[in-house]
């Protein structure tokens, strides 16, 4: 009997830089990739469906969310001797609880067509797998959409599980997270989490570098004048 649990094992750009790293890992040495740690927990939790990525990018034609599933199938192998199971058991597991995502483009949106999918199978937990460096940002999307009024009645808990496996050159160490003010002895006149969120904004626009460039230097210029 299937759990009351599902697992997204989210996305991941397909022209980033050490793919297979982030996405399977090094299962001999314990680092375990998105995929690796993903259906660890599925595994673990005899999890009810099995949620694969995104359309946001695509390969040779094929989407990026059914792109790490077949890759996922081609390793095998590997992930059966990581879960110490049976390997067509761990085949069949995996065959006959996921769904492809093809269609949505970004973070929002892939944790947005998981909640649809929980809401009508009464599944009350989602883990979310992504990298350390973004897990942050997955726990936030999946609270926004949770306490959002399409899906407010439904009492489903997010937990937001990292990888061993970072961006190629980042660790948890770079990440910085800007909460809005909520204490009474600092600045509150001008939030740094709603500059922040503007500067995000214009740092995606076609003057996006020579914002940034900007930015950088009036910081720099401000630090080195006081």
């Amino acid at each position: 009997m299937k759990g009351s649990s599902a697992v997204l094992i989210h996305g991941l750009y397909l022209g980033v830089p050490d793919w297979h790293a982030i996405m399977i890992g090094e299962s001999a040495y314990g680092k375990e990739g998105r995929i690796l740690r993903g259906l660890k927990i599925a595994y673990e939790e005899n999890a009810h469906q099995i949620f694969w990525g995104t359309g946001a990018s695509e390969m040779d034609g094929v989407k990026e969310g059914q792109y790490i599933y077949d890759y996922a199938l081609a390793h095998l192998p590997l992930i059966a001797e990581h879960l110490n199971a049976n390997i067509l058991l761990v085949k069949h597991f995996i065959e006959s609880r996921s769904v492809i995502n093809t269609e949505t483009k970004n973070t929002r949106e892939e944790i947005g067509a998981v909640m649809k999918v929980l809401a009508r199978y009464d599944i009350k937990q989602l883990f979310i797998v992504s990298s350390p460096t973004h897990g942050g940002r997955c726990f936030t999307e999946g609270e926004v959409l949770r306490l959002s009024r399409e899906f407010a009645p439904q009492q489903v808990r997010i937990f937001a599980t990292g990888s061993d496996v970072s961006y190629e050159g980042s660790s948890p160490k770079d990440v910085v997270i800007i909460e809005p003010p909520h204490r009474g002895d600092r600045v509150h006149e001008y939030p740094l989490s709603v500059t922040a969120r503007k500067a995000m904004r214009l740092s995606r626009s076609p003057q996006g570098v020579e914002f940034l460039k900007a930015l950088s230097e009036f910081v720099d210029s401000w630090a080195e004048n006081k």
